[in-house]
């Protein structure tokens, strides 16, 4: 199908006339015209918009009426009867207070302005921070000098703001291949339906598309899928009436729009090939769901969510899944808990804005449409209910872990994969109950909380049974009791972050020689504020780190016995005591310091 698509994009190339996404924070090809007040579009981070940066423009308080244009150069637009101006914005009232938005044109270089389109209430998605697409076909005041504006002018409303901006020529019969929302994953000899986001980029509706799509670079298949109704910005699913009996293996999968509305005139700006990499598995077991909570102890909203939602939902269900608390580093000081892992997984792999977030099968749960709390637990558990249907491709015959005397876990997995490709097992060591983490919000014990998480790369081979073996320090861990530590593990596909398989390993060992330091070392009063007592069988040494694992105090030397130790210069905060012993045995506690 490339030839097809290179006769296509060397035939109709539309030309990109003017685009800004403010990528490198400042306000790029455009150019500011101030008009009155001393008010300026300024860039931000903003995660919604497309370059992660948008620009914006407004105060709450001050500069009422304040005015100022963003302007592009001046542009040649008499080379065709139509231009499209596609932008997004985002404008949210201040209480009755909105500002306003007016798109204008220039057909003399900016001496005359003209309006396009004018925003006056609010540009809004929930009154949150996604943008939404604006899109205006520009037939009139059309030259070679021409130019575009955006003037804002403050009303004390929200800020308004703008992302990115594309003004390209206008075609009747355009369209976008946005997604190919065909599932990754399939079993041998399913009836695969191949299916699509399509976005009317045109000016007319779309009544029909020629579709074509393949495997592996073979067998194209194309049909004329007629009885549409995509109106010119809209965006549906559009299913191929041929199926793929789906085969073992990986295999790519190459869709293409060839036609829209019977033309093959189409404006060549947009993407209209894709492809997806797909997995057919040889086999399928039963999945068992993982749920994964990120909170924090000085969350307000976690703990209205943890009483109103998840503590009941968990009291029902929760032997249908497994389940872990990532306790992170926000809001304020976040949680005496965090960690780098929780912090990184949250911000970094899942792209997490917030707490409380839960992710259930590595899918975030959206509430944003949710009114009540019972909306909440509504779509929760249909969350779950979609994991438990869905089909799973590795199954693990055993799996057992160990904790050393000297604070390592050791896990033992066995996995038969019924799938081949590189997937990632996680392991985590979780404790089941902990109360030395309260923070502001008013919680005073916590469930499932990660102490450690470790995550393996692995090549799996369909119907090849692996061995793997994990293991990692508990030391400079938060955990408080040692025979309340629980482990899971799960397997991973780090690409589209679905969670493949989980287990919850019963099969724990807590060694004696561990159980004999329990009994051997004793530290009070903990939490403690001037002096802390550290009583020990055996003579060594002491160091104390933070919780960032900074070390904060060391050559202190214990004796068999009782050991006053002075902590009065240390601020409030949890830190990690580092007991190593004359025969080198080494003990890592927790301490709090009030």
């Amino acid at each position: 199908m490339s030839s097809l698509l290179t006769i296509l994009f060397t035939s109709f190339m539309s030309s990109q006339v003017f685009f800004e996404d403010f990528g490198n924070n400042t306000t790029g090809n455009f150019t500011e015209n101030q008009i009155s007040g001393n008010l300026n579009w300024t860039t931000t981070p903003l995660p919604t918009a497309d370059n992660n940066i948008a620009i914006y423009f407004g105060s709450t308080t001050a500069e009422l009426d304040a005015e100022s244009a963003l302007e592009t150069p001046s542009l040649d637009l008499s080379q065709a009867n139509s231009f499209a101006l596609t932008f997004t914005a985002l404008m949210n009232a201040n209480g009755t207070n909105v500002n306003e938005l007016h798109v204008e044109i220039s057909p003399d270089n900016g001496t005359n302005w003209y309006n396009l389109q004018s925003y006056t209430s609010e540009i809004t998605v929930g009154g949150g921070s996604e943008l939404t697409e604006k899109k205006i076909i520009i037939n009139q005041h059309l030259s070679t000098t021409a130019k575009v504006r955006f003037r804002a002018i403050n009303k004390q409303g929200y800020v308004v703001v703008l992302g990115k901006t594309l003004l390209l020529e206008a075609y009747t019969n355009d369209a976008e291949l946005v997604e190919i929302t065909t599932t990754k994953f399939h079993v041998a000899n399913d009836a695969v339906n191949i299916k699509s986001n399509i976005k009317n980029t045109g000016t007319d509706p779309i009544t029909s598309l020629e579709l074509n799509w393949e495997i592996d670079g073979a067998n194209t298949q194309t049909q004329n899928i007629t009885g549409l109704n995509i109106q010119p910005g809209d965006t549906q699913e559009v299913t191929h009436t041929n199926t793929w009996t789906a085969t073992a293996g990986e295999h790519t999968l190459n869709v293409l729009i060839s036609k829209v509305n019977n033309s093959s005139a189409l404006g060549g700006y947009y993407t209209v090939e894709l492809d997806k990499n797909l997995n057919v598995a040889t086999n399928s077991t039963t999945n068992t769901p993982i749920l994964e909570r990120f909170t924090s102890s000085t969350c307000g909203p976690c703990a209205a969510f943890n009483d109103a939602v998840y503590n009941d939902f968990h009291a029902q269900r929760s032997n249908e899944y497994v389940y872990i608390a990532y306790h992170v580093n926000w809001p304020g000081s976040g949680d005496p808990y965090q960690t780098a892992a929780a912090n990184n997984r949250a911000s970094q792999f899942y792209g997490a804005t917030g707490v409380p977030a839960l992710f259930v099968g590595g899918k975030l749960s959206n509430w944003d449409n949710a009114v009540t709390w019972g909306d909440v637990i509504t779509i929760v558990g249909d969350d779950l209910d979609r994991e438990l249907a869905k089909n799973a491709f590795f199954e693990f015959t055993s799996a057992d872990a160990t904790i050393t005397p000297n604070n390592d876990v050791v896990i033992n997995l066995d996995i038969t994969p019924y799938l081949t490709g590189n997937y990632t097992i996680r392991a985590a060591v979780y404790e089941k109950e902990t109360t030395g983490n309260v923070g502001s919000n008013q919680e005073t014990e916590f469930t499932n909380v990660m102490m450690k998480l470790m995550p393996e790369a692995t090549n799996f081979s369909a119907d090849t049974p692996i061995q793997k073996t994990i293991s990692a320090s508990m030391a400079n861990t938060f955990v408080e009791e040692w025979d309340d530590l629980e482990v899971i593990a799960f397997i991973q596909d780090d690409s589209s972050k679905e969670i493949m398989q989980a287990i919850q390993i019963t099969n724990v060992t807590l060694s004696n020689d561990k159980l004999v330091k329990e009994n051997a070392l004793n530290i009070y009063p903990n939490p403690a504020s001037e002096m802390v007592t550290i009583t020990t069988s055996e003579a060594g040494s002491l160091e104390i780190f933070d919780i960032t694992g900074k070390l904060v105090k060391n050559n202190i030397n214990l004796s068999n016995g009782d050991n006053a130790i002075n902590i009065n210069t240390l601020s409030k905060g949890v830190y990690i005591l580092k007991i190593t012993s004359e025969n080198k045995n080494s003990y890592s506690e927790k301490l709090i310091i009030k």
